[in-house]
């Protein structure tokens, strides 16, 4: 979603507050294009704003069953992406 949305900071609020239910992602890496469904909290994930609501309630879902949180760490960059496998 584009930070200057007007809607930016409940997306970022709602996203968090589910990220914090997944479960951390440990060992390799998966591949985020074999995922029923992911969603990214900063970048471009092709969606609209309205989409990208609609994706986390699809995600929300999953809460209990296989939601799963990857965090993504660089120097200066960091990133968390939402998926079910």
């Amino acid at each position: 979603m584009d930070t200057e949305h007007p809607r930016f900071d409940e997306f970022v609020q709602r996203f968090e507050a589910l990220a914090e239910d997944a479960q951390k992602h440990e060992g390799q890496k998966p591949a985020l294009s074999g995922c029923k469904i992911y969603l990214t909290l900063f970048g471009e994930n092709g969606l609209s704003p309205e989409e990208e609501f609609e994706f986390l309630d699809k995600l929300a879902t999953h809460k209990e069953n296989g939601l799963k949180r990857l965090d993504i760490e660089t120097s200066y960059w960091q990133n968390i992406v939402l998926f079910v496998e």
